[in-house]
C-alpha cells in the first residue's frame, strides 16, 4: 500500500470535532468503569473481611443485627428513590 502523498487522507473540520468529542466521552466513560470498578473491589474486600474475621461474622449472624445488614440496601433504595422523584432540574 503507497503511503504517498496523494493518499493521505484529512479531516474536515466536523470529523475533527466528531473526533474531539469521542476522545472526551472515552475518558469520561472510563472514569465511570474506574469508579465502579473500584466500588466492587472495596465491596470484595469487605466482605472477604467479614467473613475470616471470627468476631465480627458471629456479631453479624447471631444477633438481630442481621436484619440490619440485610435490609440496609433496600432502605438505601427506596430512600434515593423518593429524593429524586422530589428532586427538580436547576438551570
Amino acid at each position: 500500500m503507497d503511503m504517498g502523498p496523494e493518499n493521505r487522507r484529512y479531516m474536515s473540520r466536523a470529523q475533527a470535532e466528531a473526533a474531539g468529542i469521542d476522545v472526551g466521552l472515552r475518558q469520561y466513560m472510563l472514569q465511570v468503569y474506574n469508579y465502579m470498578a473500584s466500588g466492587i473491589a472495596l465491596t470484595g474486600v469487605v466482605a472477604y473481611l467479614t467473613a475470616s474475621y471470627e468476631p465480627l461474622r458471629t456479631l453479624i449472624f447471631t444477633t438481630p443485627l442481621m436484619w440490619v445488614v440485610m435490609f440496609a440496601p433496600l432502605a438505601a433504595v427506596f430512600f434515593l428513590s423518593f429524593k429524586i422523584c422530589r428532586s427538580s432540574a436547576r438551570s
